[in-house]
């Protein structure tokens, strides 16, 4: 794909969205940059956010069905979760921005974006491991990382994705999907992998489409989308009693 930034034009459809989707899931490419936000791309991501309904509707209605069967899902950790304001606001909105940044920040293969998040991630693994100690001055270190971090991102502005992230890039865009959806498993302590695995495919369905729409439009437009994404979870709950 050539680095010079097509703005996106053309039918908006849900059946076009579709075929724009799964014709990147065929061939997984990168931009030279995003398109950013405008009109058309919050259109676009409009779109986005409904296809990403109208897979996960059909997922919902199935393990309904399952459930009418006597299937007995594991327990997921958010049911225990008491939605007052604060949750909700953490659930739909902090949420969403910190896992894009962390899953999917990256992924434009831009240094400004990979070089802060190879920093803060090795920092972290750092402090996680012990290798830094968890106290004042460790987080004083991290703290001063996240700095350099914010550093970086601005001296490297405007460069092109490296040559081997884009050589690569379906890898990436895979490992990012991949992990998105693995980390829900957390969600479902004490049940057998094989059980909870299934569960998770909502997560890599959404993580596709998040990861299409972070290298397309930006990352504004995947943490768009995972705010309706939470905010729609969120609103059946409370709209349903539970």
């Amino acid at each position: 794909m050539s680095d010079q930034v097509s703005r996106p034009t053309g039918d908006f459809s849900l059946p076009a969205t579709f075929r724009r989707f799964t014709a990147f899931l065929r061939r997984p490419d990168i931009p030279g940059a995003a398109t950013g936000m405008n009109a058309v791309t919050l259109r676009r991501t409009g779109m986005l956010y409904l296809l990403d309904l109208s897979m996960m509707v059909p997922l919902i209605l199935i393990a309904f069905a399952a459930e009418t069967l006597g299937l007995t899902f594991p327990d997921n950790a958010l049911e225990d979760l008491d939605l007052g304001p604060l949750e909700i606001m953490f659930v739909v909105l902090l949420v969403p921005a910190l896992e894009e940044a962390v899953f999917r920040g990256w992924l434009s293969g831009r240094p400004a974006h990979v070089v802060p998040f190879l920093l803060v991630a090795a920092s972290y693994a750092a402090l996680a491991g012990g290798l830094v100690p968890p106290h004042l001055a460790g987080f004083g270190i991290l703290f001063a990382v996240l700095i350099a971090a914010i550093l970086l991102a601005a001296m490297n502005q405007g460069q092109p994705p490296y040559a081997w992230f884009r050589a690569t890039f379906p890898v990436f865009f895979a490992i990012s999907s991949l992990s998105f959806a693995l980390v829900h498993l957390f969600n479902y302590e004490g049940a057998s992998l094989a059980y909870a695995l299934p569960l998770v495919i909502p997560q890599f369905i959404a993580g596709l489409i998040f990861g299409y729409a972070r290298v397309t439009y930006g990352l504004w437009s995947a943490i768009l989308l995972h705010v309706l994404h939470n905010g729609t979870a969120i609103g059946t709950i409370l709209a349903f009693g539970g």
